[in-house]
């Protein structure tokens, strides 16, 4: 894992989702997947240093994602 970077990477979109986390790794970073926003927000609690999400998802899309993450109080 390069630097210990940790990216949440989110899409809807299956082959999306591979693709963009094969990719995320392939730079030498740790990846873990979620097919939707609120897979994320219902995860146990781990150390996001990037969030990589597609912006038209259904339910919550990428920007209420980010902004919910931002005002989280997660540890």
């Amino acid at each position: 894992m390069a630097n210990g970077v940790s990216v949440a990477v989110v899409d809807d979109d299956p082959s999306a989702l591979q693709a963009l986390a094969g990719l995320v790794r392939a730079l030498g970073f740790h990846a873990t997947c979620f097919a939707c926003a609120e897979d994320l927000l219902g995860a146990e609690p781990f150390d996001i240093d990037c969030l990589l999400s597609d912006l038209r998802m259904s339910g919550l899309n990428g920007l209420e994602l980010a902004y919910r993450l931002a005002h989280a109080s997660r540890p």
